[in-house]
């Protein structure tokens, strides 16, 4: 074979090991063109692929439930201090500044504010309600269904970050217990029997026979 034949010949094979390898699937045509779904879709028909999609059915029903009662985060309370009401705690929250650029604090900065005082302290890059607006929408991606958030500190860095973390909780709902009903005393319960046998309602014999029983109770 000629120098010029076994160089072509090993060019082809370099050309085959380096050619992207595609897996037919029966029709000969790639995963995409055939349109047969990959992954977990492909273990459907199977009992493991149907538990799987039984399980990610039930999940994602559940999170719609719990979507459709959780209140919205502009309606949960964010306090400083404790709350008087039954609450259950769902655990801690945090929001920070950090990565934000906020212009209004960095024109604040430059034109308001003299370079060392800058240097020494930046205006923060959020305030407390905008913190609270984060601490809220951090809850509910944590936990859903959140009531309020409690014990909230907050925290100034001197390269303008802020700092905010608290207390999820969610509110308890106590029952009212009704009451039993009133025993009624001795003393009402004869007036009522004598009242009774002075209408007509009752004989002496019934009267004698129920006043003995309840008289048997002292």
């Amino acid at each position: 074979m000629s120098g010029r034949c076994q160089a072509s010949v090993v060019l082809l094979v370099l050309l085959y090991a380096c050619a992207p390898q595609v897996v037919t699937y029966g029709n000969g045509a790639s995963p995409q063109e055939s349109g047969e779904p990959l992954g977990p879709e492909k273990l459907r028909g199977s009992p493991q692929g149907e538990t799987e999609a039984d399980e990610r059915v039930t999940e994602s029903l559940r999170r719609a439930r719990e979507f459709q009662t959780q209140k919205p985060p502009s309606e949960i309370i964010v306090t400083a201090g404790p709350l008087n009401q039954a609450y259950e705690p769902l655990g801690p929250v945090h929001a920070d500044s950090v990565g934000v650029v906020n212009v209004g604090s960095i024109l604040v900065d430059s034109l308001f504010r003299s370079p060392v005082a800058a240097a020494m302290h930046a205006t923060p890059k959020a305030n407390v309600p905008q913190m609270n607006e984060w601490l809220r929408n951090a809850a509910v991606m944590r936990y859903g269904s959140v009531d309020a958030i409690i014990n909230v500190t907050y925290q100034n860095q001197p390269d303008g970050d802020a700092f905010a973390d608290g207390l999820a909780v969610r509110f308890i709902t106590q029952q009212t217990v009704q009451p039993p009903p009133a025993t009624k005393t001795m003393e009402e319960r004869l007036e009522r029997l004598k009242a009774l046998l002075d209408r007509g309602l009752i004989d002496r014999d019934e009267y004698d026979r129920k006043r003995t029983e309840i008289l048997k109770e002292l």
